[in-house]
């Protein structure tokens, strides 16, 4: 499967907000929710005329942080 830059990008960040508050010592569920919110936050941003607002970009944000969580638990 071919992605689109654009929502590797947002894979790579949902996984490295994840993976960095993680590091930091908040629980995984809860960097998670954080790495969800960035995601929303940044098309809310795009809303106010700053970009063009995608869902799927909000989906491939939470990918990321749902890949790299597992992976941090083991």
């Amino acid at each position: 499967m071919n992605l689109p830059t654009d929502k590797k990008l947002h894979i790579l960040v949902g996984a490295v907000v994840a993976s960095t508050l993680t590091a930091y010592g908040l629980s995984p569920l809860v960097a998670f929710f954080v790495s969800v919110t960035v995601g929303a936050l940044k098309e809310a941003w795009d809303s106010l005329g700053n970009g063009t607002v995608d869902r799927y970009d909000f989906l491939a944000t939470a990918v990321g942080a749902c890949i790299i969580i597992p992976l941090l638990l083991f």
